[in-house]
Parts: C-alpha cells; sequence; structure tokens
C-alpha cells in the first residue's frame, strides 16, 4: 500500500474513534446506574403546626400551633401559650431555600435537633453540628423524600434555638384569667370560688350570692398581673422541697371556649389553669415557687408580694345590697312582725302596686291609699343601699324582728328576707346565707323598727323535751 493510502487509512479510524466516543458521552445511564435521590424541601411556611427543638442535654422544647393561629409550649398535659418572636416566621420562610444548600460531610454529633411537623402529617428534622464555621452550621437533614447532609445560615439557625421553645412562654403566672368563667382560691383552710354565667358574677362557695362585679374585676386584674420571674427546670427539682405538694394557695381558672365544629355545631369546651404557689424561693421569702400543675410539668419563681396582696375573705367579694331584684319587677310586699304571737294576726301589713302607686292590703280584704313613698324608700334601700355583706353562719347572733316578702305580678315571691339587729346593735337584713349590716344607714321607716336599746331581753331558747333514762320504750 502507498504511503498516501495509509495515512488515509489512519485518518478514517481516528475519526470514526472520536465519533464513538462522543455517541458513547451522550449515551443516556444504564438503567441499573444506582442513583441517590435528591431530597425535595419545599413547604410552606404557614403550615408548619409543630416545632421541636431537642437539646444535647436532653431537655425537649416543643411548640404547637392551633387552627387559630396560637402557639403553645407543650410540658406534660400542660399547654403554656407562647409568644414566638416576630423573626421566627422570616426564618421558617428562608428555610426551603437553605435546605438546598447541600455539603459532602456529614455533621458531628453532639448539637441539637430541630423537628418540624406540617398540618398535612410530614415532618422535617435537622440534626445539627456542635459547633458552626463561617456563619454556617453542617446539619442532617431529612424529609419525606430522603436524607442529605447541608450547611445552613445561622442567622436562619437563630430565631429556632436562642432561646427557642421554652424562652417564648408567656410570663403571666394564670395566662388569660380575666377571660375565664369561673375562678377558685384555696389556701387549705378556706377556699373562694366565683363565676361567671351570662355576664354576671357570682360567688358559689363559700355561699352562693351575688358577687360585686368591680370586686371580681380587681381579682382578676390583679391575678392577671402576676409575672414569671423565672423558669425553673422540672428535671432538676424536688417538688416538696419547694413546699408544691402542701400548697400555701392553689388558683385555678376555668375558661369555657366555645367552637363549631364541621357540622356547624357549637361545641363548648374547657380550659383550665392552675397556679399552686409554694414555699419561699430565697431567704428573704421575697419570692415563692410555683407550678402550673401537681405534676410540676412547669416550674417557675413569683413575687411573694403578688400572693400575700390576694384576699379569700368572701365579704371583699359579695354584692353589698341586700336583695337583686328589680324594683320594678317588684308588684307586692309582704311585711311580718315577728315578735307578734304566730296567729294573731296585728303584726301583718300587705301592699300591693296599683295604677302606678301602692295601696295598702288589709287582712279582711279592704284596701287603702298607701304611703307610695315608704314603700319605694324599702325597695330602695334593699336593692340600692350598699351595706357590710358576710356569709351568714348558723352561730351568727341575729334578732330577728321583721320578715319581708318581695313578690311578683302573679304574686309568687321573689324574695324572702328577714331583718332585724346584730348583737352590737347594728340593723342587719339577711337574704338566704347572706347577711349585710348597715352602720349608718337607719332602717326603712316602714319596717317600725323599735330602738335597739329599747329591746326587752330575750327568754331562754327552748329546750326540746327528752324522755328520763328510766322511761319505757315501744308502744
Amino acid at each position: 500500500m502507498s504511503p498516501r493510502a495509509v495515512i488515509a487509512a489512519v485518518a478514517i479510524t481516528l475519526g470514526l474513534a472520536i465519533v464513538a466516543l462522543l455517541l458513547t458521552n451522550k449515551r443516556p445511564p444504564s438503567p441499573t446506574s444506582a442513583q441517590t435521590p435528591t431530597p425535595q424541601a419545599t413547604f410552606n411556611p404557614a403550615l408548619v403546626t409543630s416545632i421541636g427543638v431537642k437539646r444535647p442535654s436532653g431537655a425537649d422544647e416543643r411548640v404547637t400551633r392551633n387552627d387559630a393561629g396560637q402557639w403553645h409550649y407543650i410540658a406534660g398535659r400542660i399547654e403554656w401559650p407562647a409568644l414566638p418572636p416576630e423573626t421566627l416566621v422570616s426564618a421558617l420562610a428562608a428555610l426551603p431555600a437553605e435546605f438546598s444548600k447541600r455539603s459532602e460531610a456529614a455533621p458531628a454529633a453532639g448539637g441539637p435537633t430541630i423537628t418540624l411537623a406540617l398540618r398535612d402529617g410530614t415532618a422535617y428534622a435537622l440534626r445539627l453540628a456542635p459547633t458552626s464555621l463561617g456563619g454556617r452550621t453542617a446539619a442532617a437533614l431529612t424529609t419525606p423524600e430522603g436524607a442529605t447532609n447541608i450547611l445552613i445560615e445561622n442567622s436562619v439557625l437563630d430565631p429556632l434555638l436562642n432561646p427557642g421553645p421554652a424562652g417564648w412562654r408567656s410570663t403571666a403566672a394564670v395566662p388569660s384569667v380575666r377571660d375565664c368563667s369561673r375562678v377558685t382560691l384555696d389556701d387549705g383552710r378556706s377556699s373562694l370560688a366565683l363565676a361567671r354565667l351570662e355576664g354576671k358574677w357570682s360567688m358559689r362557695r363559700p355561699i352562693n350570692a351575688r358577687a360585686s362585679e368591680p370586686a371580681v374585676s380587681l381579682l382578676l386584674g390583679a391575678l392577671a398581673d402576676i409575672r414569671v420571674i423565672r423558669f425553673e427546670s422540672a428535671e432538676s427539682h424536688d417538688l416538696t422541697a419547694m413546699g408544691l405538694t402542701k400548697p400555701a394557695l392553689t388558683i385555678t381558672a376555668e375558661t369555657d371556649v366555645r367552637a363549631s365544629d364541621a357540622t356547624g355545631n357549637v361545641r363548648v369546651h374547657t380550659v383550665t389553669r392552675e397556679l399552686i404557689v409554694g414555699g419561699p424561693a430565697d431567704p428573704k421569702g421575697d419570692t415563692r415557687f410555683a407550678a402550673a400543675d401537681p405534676d410540676g410539668s412547669i416550674l417557675f419563681v413569683i413575687p411573694a408580694s403578688a400572693v400575700n396582696a390576694l384576699s379569700l375573705a368572701p365579704r371583699n367579694y359579695l354584692h353589698p345590697t341586700v336583695s337583686g331584684v328589680s324594683p320594678g319587677d317588684i308588684f307586692m310586699v309582704a311585711i311580718t312582725d315577728t315578735t307578734v304571737t304566730p296567729g294573731g294576726g296585728a303584726g301583718q301589713r300587705g301592699f300591693r302596686r296599683e295604677s302606678g302607686g301602692w295601696t295598702t292590703i288589709n287582712l279582711d280584704g279592704t284596701r287603702a291609699p298607701a304611703d307610695a313613698q315608704a314603700v319605694n324608700d324599702l325597695l330602695e334601700f334593699l336593692t340600692s343601699r350598699p351595706g357590710e355583706p358576710e356569709p351568714f353562719r348558723p352561730d351568727d347572733d341575729i334578732r330577728t324582728l321583721r320578715k319581708i316578702e318581695l313578690m311578683d305580678a302573679e304574686g309568687d315571691p321573689s324574695e324572702v328576707l328577714t331583718a332585724g339587729y346584730t348583737s352590737d346593735g347594728l340593723f342587719a337584713v339577711r337574704s338566704g346565707n347572706l347577711l349585710v349590716t348597715f352602720n349608718a344607714a337607719n332602717a326603712p321607716a316602714i319596717l317600725a323598727m323599735p330602738a335597739f336599746g329599747t329591746l326587752a331581753p330575750e327568754g331562754p331558747a327552748p329546750t326540746t323535751p327528752t324522755m328520763p333514762t328510766d322511761a319505757p320504750t315501744g308502744k
């Protein structure tokens, strides 16, 4: 073969080799080639319903967000209101972009782990290295699609970790107490219970009676003002040593929450908050230990002065007037002199509202015009004049002289009251278990109360006959 032919053959062979090489590089990978999928971490930050942080120390912090957008710190059975920083929103929005910053190296062990849960049940976990480098922290990212290693900016991590969910807890010792439906204070010796029904407060314990709205409002304000000085680690404290197993005071606030379900039906569930006050938290006694439940799921310290300012005395919360009946709803008044022999009749008087005035109804059924001003003064006294309210106790020394019956348009009793004097000579009116005394007010003239100093001494109380010890028994 000639030299020219040899050169041509070599050139053709080289050209074919180059074309084959190019075709090989463009050929798709073999179906059997192993490839690791790249995790996708795209999510809507608004759908994050839970953020958890597990610290290297073992502490596990978690907050959840309800459908109303409210965050709560979860500890045991407690859902404590949480107030995340405003920077949390921007941090969650920046996370998807940070998740795409791949890293070849796996993070070292010993750092915290952040877990995010979404409304649809999916979860994302970030196991962080204990230290950072150049403003970034290595992390092992786990998503529903797989796992990979990334580098994440510290500026994005800081709102999640510093101080973290535990630091977002509200410092109100009795959260949302101003909106509660019922509140109870118990110091182990006495108990005070108040309840709100249809917007009005009443006392349920120690007696059932109307409550003073301003007084209850001041109490709720005082409870709302109790602030947490600092939170304590629940794992490292002895509840008995903190005085929480035999508390000095327990405050329970219950709130009825109404919400519509998927079918449109309104359902009510009750949210209960407790403040259990223990012993002194410092040598001077300026602070006290406290807990949010008997288990000590959340422990903290509060000012002792805030607790000392609370009163359990019922008189401080009772309504200061005798009757809660509106004068316009009273159509008949009956006054009985209880000092007259029963059945004698001379001590009974009746008054009926007629034609804008009042009429006296005599025992024989005859009627005569009544002193309308005197009747109205009585009603004003009973429903508007403030006195000193106290729970009535069986051993109270009250000398009853008058019975007052307030009746509606049908003649049915709306309220039955008794009036008389205390052993100290104070005019007093009793309504059920409520006793109201009046220091400076004279008794209404229509009651015709005798002066206390003119009363004859009361005779001895009648004795109950008893059988002789040797009397025969049986029929």
